[in-house]
């Protein structure tokens, strides 16, 4: 298929009038880009994370987008389609010529990087991030998969983008907290500056203490208005267990101290927790939860901790 068929096809699908055949084969395409070779998740994600940026993409195109004549809508959708997959295509050529980077970090363990156009990063534990060696001219692309704090590089001819399972985050430059362990509530927290937040259904913006929640189960995004301080608290050596479910506090405890929790007892897990910790070592915060729920455990050489009691 030439580039013109292609870009004439996308039309058809942004208007409705694609034939069934027609959708298939975008369909089958987009199967075939990521089972191929060439296909890199690392670089590229999965195709629900292909699916949110193309859309999120286009909303912000449309947005954007001051007609000057009365056209229908769809016109424009239609318009903003055929660029961004224009768009789309060259990125992932750009993706699959420039060699990507990724940098992880393992439960318990904390770091810092700098990107190629002077972003930093922190990473906190059990977290990667993957970026090219070297970035577009007209954007910077990364995904994360974890925690970390940005501190980005004011570019505006640069957006920069942070992709993660189901939702992508834009900025031009500001710095903020991305919160996104799979299977968590996805939570950005913005510090400074503005920052765009988008699903393939809906996006919305932030400004300094303002937090976007994202819900896996629910498939919807919030806005919230919070202490940006609280939420890149971890930073500094402070665990913040406020307001948790000790079942919800589990996966936090475990990539912080790079340990394995079980509950003898499954009513452990709908305590409560109101706790905070500076620079508190495992034995430290496991003795002050057992002494605020009255609980009892048992820490091997392993790093298991079973937890017994009556629970809540």
């Amino acid at each position: 298929m030439t580039e013109k068929e292609f870009q004439r096809l996308m039309e058809r699908v942004a208007e409705g009038t694609a034939s069934q055949e027609e959708q298939r084969q975008v369909d089958a395409d987009l199967a075939s880009w990521q089972t191929s070779a060439t296909w890199d998740s690392a670089r590229h994600g999965s195709a629900k994370e292909a699916e949110v940026r193309i859309w999120a993409g286009i909303t912000q195109e449309t947005e954007l987008s001051t007609p000057t004549r009365s056209k229908p809508r769809i016109w424009w959708v239609a318009a903003s389609l055929v660029l961004l997959c224009t768009v789309g295509y060259l990125i992932f050529q750009y993706a699959t010529a420039v060699p990507w980077e990724t940098v992880a970090t393992a439960a318990g363990e904390r770091k810092t990087i700098t990107l190629p156009d002077g972003t930093t990063v922190s990473l906190n534990a059990a977290s990667e991030i993957s970026y090219p060696a070297e970035f577009a001219s007209d954007a910077r692309l990364v995904k994360l998969s974890g925690e970390a704090f940005f501190e980005v590089t004011r570019k505006p001819a640069q957006p920069f983008t942070i992709t993660t399972e189901a939702v992508t985050t834009t900025v031009l430059g500001t710095s903020f907290n991305v919160l996104a362990y799979p299977e968590e509530t996805l939570r950005v927290t913005v510090t400074t500056g503005k920052v765009r937040v988008a699903t393939a259904q809906e996006a919305v913006e932030l400004a300094p203490n303002e937090q976007a929640i994202y819900s896996y189960i629910e498939d919807t995004l919030q806005k919230d208005t919070v202490n940006a301080e609280s939420a890149q608290a971890w930073r500094t050596g402070k665990l913040m267990l406020n307001r948790l479910s000790f079942t919800e506090a589990i996966p936090v405890l475990e990539r912080w101290f790079g340990i394995t929790i079980t509950l003898k007892e499954p009513k452990i897990g709908d305590c409560v927790l109101v706790a905070n910790y500076q620079d508190a070592t495992l034995e430290e915060v496991l003795e002050s939860l057992k002494f605020i729920l009255e609980i009892e455990y048992i820490l091997d050489q392993d790093k298991q901790v079973t937890i017994s009691g009556p629970g809540c």
